[in-house]
């Protein structure tokens, strides 16, 4: 796999566009010098297009498929929006408890008088943590306890003991929300407004008596001495093609069909895949070949101008500006970093956090100087990006690291805002 290939899968981008305009030459003597490196001897067939009788049929009206799918999605979003209210009404519960505990700590420390008029409080709070199960000692619930509790008390360390737990609970204290089904019920009336323009019948093709006459790809043979092959080629389709092994419904035996044009799941046992559809750009003559026969057997036409590229004085120039853009977003990047540094801690949890209100007037002027210029440069690298030509070859040239380098960038500045 290239790096452009395995860059373009982190991007989350479709990579066949690329791969299917790719032109292959095809020469007898690489395809025997390829033949010999070869274990796999790879079969080809010769496609020809055919009339041939076919079956009309009369339209019957059959349940929409469309009518029963949005039906489903209905009813499939309705249970969504239930099942997202209950795991949110559940961690609702568990910030209201959270915010009970530390509230309540900090109501008793707070608090003038005794400690029989504010001890309701630390009742509350250890019944919180009781129902986050967490094994935290608030309030006595046994005699040992009660002993422990009292000592604690007359030596004036309960204060500090309970410290320590909404010291643990400070960031994790939130306000409770209530749940907003407004998307959910959006998508549903949505929904309810296809359904409701949506015939629940439609047509579907019954054979008639009478026949008539269309034209049908069929395979019309083997290349035995696929050496013969001469040429330029590209495919045309990758992964969709299947062919009949016998009449069936309306098509017929060796038929080459493009499988997202049928149903599948109806024609499955009657088909078989022979490989991928494949054409001589001269000739415009069709062949099923394996989807890795051109790459393996031919030389693509774009080798030669790629070999070329690195010398264009037009890439010399691009690749500087493009690769200028990345150093200096990195060093953006690594003045941010600098600073989030030296005000980075741990918290109770061993997480390494920072909190950006502790930056001195000068730090944050600076943080936000420095995402503003990446802001800015990313604009600029985008720009270069869409020469997709040079950025290609760029990629291919540079290690997997150094390619994913863009990517990096901007998944930095999409975490970070400014302060």
């Amino acid at each position: 796999m290239t790096k452009r290939i395995k860059l373009t899968m982190l991007f989350s981008f479709v990579s066949f566009a690329l791969f299917a305009q790719s032109h292959y030459e095809l020469t007898p003597t690489r395809t025997k010098e390829a033949m010999v490196k070869e274990t796999y001897q790879p079969k080809i067939y010769k496609l020809e297009n055919v009339g041939i009788k076919t079956v009309r049929y009369d339209t019957v009206q059959v349940k929409n498929p469309r009518y029963i799918e949005l039906t489903e999605a209905i009813e499939d979003k309705r249970k969504a929006m239930i099942d997202a209210r209950t795991k949110f009404e559940k961690s609702n519960k568990v910030q209201t408890w959270k915010n009970g505990i530390y509230q309540n700590i900090n109501a008793f420390k707070s608090q003038s008088g005794s400690f029989k008029k504010k001890k309701q409080l630390l009742i509350d709070a250890q019944s919180f943590a009781d129902s986050l199960g967490l094994n935290w000692f608030i309030y006595p619930r046994s005699f040992s306890e009660k002993i422990e509790h009292k000592k604690m008390r007359v030596e004036g360390s309960l204060d500090r003991h309970l410290t320590q737990y909404s010291n643990e609970l400070f960031r994790q204290v939130g306000e409770s929300r209530d749940f907003d089904d407004s998307s959910y019920r959006r998508d549903i009336k949505e929904l309810e407004n296809l359904l409701s323009s949506t015939p629940n019948t439609t047509d579907k093709l019954q054979e008639s008596s009478t026949t008539g006459k269309r034209s049908a790809l069929l395979v019309n043979g083997k290349i035995e001495d696929i050496s013969s092959l001469s040429g330029t080629f590209h495919y045309t389709s990758y992964n969709d093609i299947v062919v009949f092994e016998e009449d069936f419904d309306k098509y017929a035996k060796n038929e080459v069909v493009n499988k997202n044009d049928i149903w599948v799941g109806g024609y499955s046992k009657h088909t078989i895949t022979l490989g991928d559809l494949m054409v001589n750009d001269d000739t415009g003559e069709q062949y099923l070949a394996p989807s890795g026969f051109l790459f393996n057997y031919g030389v693509d036409t774009m080798e030669k101008t790629m070999a070329e590229m690195a010398s264009n004085p037009d890439y010399i120039i691009w690749k500087r500006d493009y690769e200028n853009a990345l150093r200096e977003s990195q060093s953006n990047i690594d003045k941010c970093e600098a600073i989030i540094k030296k005000h980075t801690f741990k918290n109770a949890f061993g997480e390494k956090i920072y909190d950006s209100s502790d930056f001195s007037e000068n730090e944050k002027n600076t943080f936000n100087k420095n995402l503003e210029s990446i802001s800015n440069r990313r604009r600029v690298i985008r720009e270069l990006e869409d020469n997709s030509e040079y950025y290609n070859f760029w990629v291919d040239s540079v290690s997997e690291e150094r390619a994913s380098w863009s990517y990096s960038i901007a998944v930095y500045f999409r975490s970070k805002s400014k302060v």
